[in-house]
């Protein structure tokens, strides 16, 4: 895994409200690992023992996952305004997969 991504998950996820430290440890390598191979399945991703561990999390997080979230979006709704865009901005994710060839009114 490369430290970088295990850097990024650390700012990413500090202050997650609600996780004692083991969780916050599990959230932290989880999420790094999801970013250091994002392309693939989820269990693509992982060895078995770390597969069983980010499914463990996800299943177990005493964190409300709203709040875990909430952290995330905060840290992106920062990089967009340190990028130029105004506070409050929003950002909106496609797949460009299913969208193609179809057009969405209102």
């Amino acid at each position: 895994m490369r430290h970088d991504a295990t850097e990024w998950a650390e700012v990413e996820f500090g202050g997650a409200p609600g996780l004692e430290k083991r969780l916050w440890d599990r959230l932290v390598s989880t999420a790094a690992a999801l970013a250091a191979r994002p392309s693939g399945s989820v269990p693509d991703r992982f060895a078995w023992a770390e597969l069983k561990a980010a499914y463990r999390l996800i299943d177990r997080a005493a964190a409300d996952p709203e709040a875990i979230q909430a952290v995330h979006r905060a840290r992106t709704g920062d990089r967009l305004v340190e990028r130029g865009g105004r506070a409050g901005a929003r950002l909106a994710a496609g797949d460009a997969v299913s969208d193609r060839g179809r057009h969405r009114v209102g």
